[in-house]
Parts: structure tokens; C-alpha cells; sequence
């Protein structure tokens, strides 16, 4: 990462060129000499970055009160109809210090998105949610001393393209990501795609690409991950600049969040949610020939309270086990879990079934939807997992 003090002294000159040029459009407690070198680097001449900033600064203005509610703390306009379709979020740093950014595109139901809310209010929450970490790096390069950038994990395990295929969110991506060019100027230090099949690949290059802003398109790299059999490590990229206790397990790393580290989502969870009811039960679809498990890891003495159902007229084998961490004496697999609820078959007719469970001792909470027995149907399951006061 480069060197702050160098960099303002190359650039000592411009950046007071461009304070002199902008005059009272600059507001002292926004507008710091940092934030005006990101613009002086990402553009070819004072004028451009002037252009730039004037741009920035009205786009704000714009927005102004969710903006500064997204700065208090609070959240973007739309933003838990959004989340219900997207599973992404911040997650830990690298080993430079540069905040991560993860999207689980498996998991992110991007037609259902699009037909929830407006065009608009997305392009808005792309911008809005970005505003955050732009706070982080820039503690970060204070506090260092060095540019520091954020990079971003996109995991592509699981992508469907029936319902992550959708153009109008393309294009919704493409022009949030070429208006973060223009007023978050080395904001990205890189996009890495890990996971990807090959038709994805070609997707990217095909479709995305000529959407997204040259330089975002530039700064993309495409990792291999667990679909390819190799660990996480074996990326250059990511071997290089990440420490694998900060990585999620869904891709290989050790880190396994309280209730999912992206999003709220369980790491194991492969289906994306498709509902969510009043009670705050959340939907996925178990497709036909297939298992769904929910892995949630606790703690000795964790308290949560469970409830799942299966929609009208459907039918679903389910089981819900605790499986130690540690091995038992004898090693043998099945004497080291617990039967929570015995494997059994549910239907809409046994309504919400419901329990509660403290962990013995540390190990995973899993929950299982089993499917693997209809050729044809998938089926709807509806489940909620509350962490207890202890």
C-alpha cells in the first residue's frame, strides 16, 4: 500500500489548487486533504477531479438525510426489503488491515429483488451501503498512514442463473458501480470471484463486464475455491493478503459467526431465503433429489429456541441433531451427536413445530430438510433459530 506522506507530498500543490478552486463548496469536517487525493489519483487532471468532486458533493446533497442517518448508525432507506433477497455484508479485514466485503451470489435472489423493490431504491442502497466501509478505510489509512482500499469476495458457490440472472439487476450493478467510481475514487483495490464455473466466467466477460466501469472491470480476478477442490489458499490473491481465521467456512476458511458471518445467513445454509414471514420464520426451497442443512455452531451452555414448518400441501422428511466438537473415546461418528428431534416426516398439517436446547458442551446445531426421496417436487420449509438470554 502506498505511503501517505508521499503521496501528499507529490500532490501537495494540486490539492491546494483544488481547495482554492472550489472555495466554499468544501466543508472542512468532509472534505479533508485525504479525500481530495483519492480524487487527484483517480483522474487524469485537477480538472477532472474537480468535475468529479462537484458531482459528488450535489449527489450528497441529494441525499443528505440518508446519508447522515447511515452515518449516525442507522439504516438505508429500503434496506431490510433489500437484504431479505441479497446475502452480503463487511466481514473482518485482511492482513493489511483493508476492510472485506463478501456477497454470497448463490444466495442472493436477484429477480425476487428486482420485482420487491424499485430500480432506484436499489441503485440508492448500493451507493448508500457503501458509505460505511468508505468511513472504515479511511480510519484505516489515517491510522496507518498508507491508501488503504477495501476488497471484495464474491463467492459464486450454488449461483442459479433461473434467479440470478436477471438484467435489470446487471444493470442496476453496472451504474451503481460507475457512479462508486466517480465519487468513491480508490475506494476498491480488488473485486476477487472465487468459486466461478466456467459458464460464469464467460457470463462476467459477456454480459457484466461491458456494464461495469472500466476500471471496476480492470480490478476483477477470478479465484479458484471449494467446486474446484482446491483450498482457499491455493488463490494468489487471496493467499496473499488474507488470514484464513478471518475467511467464512462456506469458503474454506476457519470462521464460523454467531448465526452466519454474511448477512445473518448460516454459513452451511445453499438456498437462498424466499420469503419471511410476519413472525420472522424465513423461507428456502429444497429442491428435488437434494438435502438442505442448517448448521449453526454454539458454545457449552447457548440457549436458542427453534421453530420450522413445511408449506400447504407438501410433505418433508426433517431431523434436528447437536454433533459435538471433540471426538468421543471409541471415534465413532454416531455416538457423538444428540438427537434434538428424531428424523420424521412433517407435513402442513403438523403446523409450527418448536423447542428450545442448551448446548451440553461445544458443537453445531444442525438442522436438516430432507428431499432426497422426490424425484420431481421441491418443496418450501419455513424455519427460525432465536439465540436465548443465558
Amino acid at each position: 500500500m502506498s505511503s501517505l506522506p508521499e503521496l501528499f507530498a507529490a500532490h501537495e500543490a494540486d490539492i491546494r489548487q483544488l481547495r482554492l478552486n472550489l472555495g466554499t463548496l468544501l466543508e472542512p469536517s468532509k472534505h479533508s486533504d485525504l479525500w481530495l487525493l483519492r480524487f487527484l489519483l483517480s483522474n487524469k487532471s485537477i480538472e477532472e477531479a474537480q468535475e468529479s468532486i462537484t458531482f459528488t458533493i450535489a449527489w450528497f446533497k441529494e441525499h443528505q438525510q440518508a446519508i447522515d442517518t447511515v452515518l449516525a448508525g442507522g439504516k438505508c432507506p429500503f434496506e431490510d426489503d433489500i437484504l431479505r433477497f441479497q446475502v452480503i455484508g463487511d466481514h473482518k479485514k485482511t492482513s493489511h488491515g483493508e476492510p472485506m466485503f463478501f456477497v454470497r451470489v448463490g444466495l442472493c435472489n436477484n429477480t425476487a429483488l428486482m420485482n420487491t423493490v424499485a430500480y432506484e431504491h436499489v441503485l440508492n442502497f448500493m451507493i448508500f451501503s457503501r458509505l460505511r466501509t468508505v468511513v472504515e478505510i479511511e480510519r484505516a489509512s489515517q491510522e496507518t498512514q498508507t491508501l488503504v482500499k477495501a476488497v471484495s469476495v464474491i463467492d459464486l458457490q450454488h449461483f442459479n442463473p433461473a434467479r440470478g440472472n436477471d438484467m435489470r439487476f446487471f444493470r442496476v450493478l453496472g451504474e451503481s458501480s460507475k457512479l462508486s467510481e466517480k465519487m468513491f475514487p480508490q475506494f476498491l483495490g480488488r473485486s476477487i470471484m472465487v468459486n466461478a464455473p466456467s459458464p460464469l466466467v464467460w457470463a462476467f466477460n459477456s454480459i457484466l463486464k461491458p456494464l461495469l466501469s472500466k476500471k471496476t472491470a480492470e480490478k476483477t480476478v477470478f479465484c479458484p475455491g471449494k467446486t474446484s477442490g482446491k483450498s482457499i489458499v491455493a488463490c494468489p490473491y487471496l493467499s496473499r493478503y488474507l488470514v484464513l481465521e478471518n475467511i467464512p467456512s462456506f469458503l474454506g476458511g476457519t470462521c464460523n459467526c454467531k448465526g452466519g458471518c454474511i448477512g445473518g445467513v448460516p454459513n452451511s445454509q445453499t438456498s437462498p431465503i424466499t420469503g419471511v414471514s410476519e413472525s420472522g420464520m424465513v423461507s428456502i426451497n429444497v429442491a428435488a433429489r437434494s438435502v438442505e442443512t442448517v448448521e449453526i455452531p454454539l458454545v457449552k451452555g447457548t440457549q436458542i429456541r427453534y421453530e420450522f414448518k413445511v408449506s400447504e400441501k407438501q410433505q418433508i422428511k426433517t431431523s434436528v441433531l447437536f454433533r459435538k466438537t471433540a471426538e468421543n473415546d471409541t471415534g465413532e461418528e454416531g455416538k457423538s451427536a444428540i438427537d434434538v428431534v428424531a428424523k420424521r416426516s412433517i407435513e402442513e398439517k403438523d403446523g409450527v413445530i418448536s423447542g428450545s436446547f442448551v448446548a451440553p458442551e461445544d458443537g453445531v446445531f444442525v438442522k436438516s430438510f430432507d428431499n432426497s426421496y422426490s424425484w420431481l417436487r421441491s418443496k418450501t420449509v419455513w424455519y427460525k433459530i432465536d439465540y436465548l438470554e443465558e
